[in-house]
């Protein structure tokens, strides 16, 4: 068996009662298809990211459980049929057996993972690692405060068209 975790979004009218029981339907479906659930967190009502059928918040609630895919596909039965579920999510669980962190915006980066830019070899948005200089400028010559040198293959001479100007002129 397989570890998954599912996620869904009960209706705001739902009490607290219904919620339970809503709750343990879910359970039973996982538990009759010989599994097992590892973990139920309420995560509570919550403003959903877009109106679902002139609805604008929603009970969340995530369950870990360990099952076969025959559960799955029961399960996945079960919440197209109740019309207290607004939405679901179930998907492979690959992470630690503890609650989530859904805190904030920046959980990623408590985890260790960091933002896009602070990984190493991770160009991240300015195309350049962080602290790479031209390789056309030496450091010297950017500390000296010298005026940067044009790119290989173009002359520094004086402006083109003022001199293709003098040349005309003088003809």
């Amino acid at each position: 068996m397989k570890e998954y975790e599912t996620i869904f979004v009960m209706h705001p009218q739902v009490d607290d009662a219904g919620i339970e029981k809503q709750i343990e339907e879910i359970r039973s479906v996982v538990t009759g298809g010989r599994g097992e659930v590892t973990g139920v967190y309420k995560w509570g009502r919550r403003k959903l990211a877009y109106t679902i059928g002139k609805v604008r918040d929603g009970f969340y609630t995530l369950m870990r459980f360990r099952a076969d895919a025959d559960a799955l596909r029961e399960l996945d039965r079960r919440y197209r049929l109740n019309e207290m579920i607004l939405r679901h999510l179930t998907v492979a669980s690959s992470g630690d057996p503890t609650a989530p962190d859904h805190r904030g915006r920046d959980r990623h980066v408590e985890r260790g993972r960091g933002r896009i830019g602070d990984r190493p070899g991770d160009r991240g948005r300015g195309g350049s690692e962080p602290g790479e200089k031209d390789a056309e400028h030496g450091p010297e010559e950017e500390a000296a405060g010298a005026p940067p040198r044009p790119p290989a293959g173009i002359e520094a001479a004086g402006d083109p068209i003022a001199e293709g100007e003098a040349e005309s002129s003088s003809r």
